[in-house]
């Protein structure tokens, strides 16, 4: 239970951390490499609690492609941003919670209490009235690029997603830290490789920026697939992507006096309903 409640939190600090970003400006090339290289250092000092002799062939390769469809994700992220905001971006990737849900119902038949598959279903609904809620006063749809971006990044998220589901019901348990210090090790060198192209900026708050976001992210992926070993996926997967997005928007809300619309206010309702069924 703990595992979930910081799962959630930190998925959603992960969005306002992109927020405050974008928000000032910031260069996104430059964060992004700092996240993922702080990421990934962040779990190496964890080898050596969790000793392996040798890291099979399984653990590089799934780490190694998480690294290249996280990094992937995080670059369809910025185009999405810059045209349709930050909040539509935040809104589709908390939507593709659905792929893993899948998965986890067709390949692992994983099943829920009724009380616990009622807060899912409640979670899953909270999602398009959030999204809904983001998309008032932006009343035409988007144009076919961006369409096509919003659904890839909808497809690789949930492929983020969909890879830490896959380790967590095949992998070692004792190579974790070894996984997450290769996806994100990979990621960095794909975002690394884009910022010596596009950008090669450096801006001490950038840095930083992107530190803490990484600190975020490795706490957040690590607690998601300890919240994994309590519940089931089609319980985590939607409870951490609803709660982190009312997370973001209440945040945003007092801090930024983005106030959610009637549909938000009501998929806020829904989710915290949602949350608190899940954990009974």
């Amino acid at each position: 239970m703990i595992a979930l409640g910081l799962a959630t939190i930190l998925t959603g600090a992960f969005a306002v951390i992109v927020r405050f970003g974008q928000r000032r400006g910031g260069d996104l090339h430059t964060i992004g490499v700092a996240n993922y290289l702080t990421a990934s250092l962040a779990f190496i000092p964890l080898l050596r609690l969790h000793p392996s002799p040798v890291v099979s062939h399984h653990t590089l390769l799934l780490g190694a492609i998480g690294g290249l469809v996280y990094a992937t994700a995080y670059y369809l992220f910025l185009p999405v941003m810059s045209s349709r905001g930050v909040a539509i971006g935040s809104a589709v990737t908390r939507v593709s919670v659905v792929l893993p849900m899948l998965l986890s119902l067709g390949v692992w038949r994983e099943a829920p209490t009724w009380v616990q598959a009622i807060g899912a279903a409640l979670a899953l609904a909270a999602l398009p009235l959030l999204v809904l809620s983001r998309l008032d006063g932006q009343p035409s749809p988007p144009r076919s690029r961006e369409f096509a971006l919003l659904a890839a990044l909808f497809l690789f998220n949930g492929g983020c997603l969909s890879v830490g589901k896959w380790y967590h019901a095949t992998g070692n348990l004792a190579e974790r830290p070894a996984y997450f210090a290769t996806l994100f090790g990979v990621a960095a060198l794909y975002t690394g490789a884009v910022w010596v192209v596009r950008s090669q900026r450096l801006d001490a708050l950038d840095v930083l920026t992107g530190a803490l976001l990484g600190l975020t992210n490795a706490s957040s992926n690590f607690a998601l697939l300890s919240a994994l070993d309590a519940f089931p996926g089609v319980v985590t997967f939607p409870v951490t992507a609803a709660g982190g997005l009312v997370l973001a928007v209440v945040f945003a809300a007092i801090w930024w006096k983005e106030l959610p619309t009637r549909l938000g206010a009501v998929g806020v309702l829904l989710a915290v309903l949602a949350v608190v069924l899940v954990n009974l």
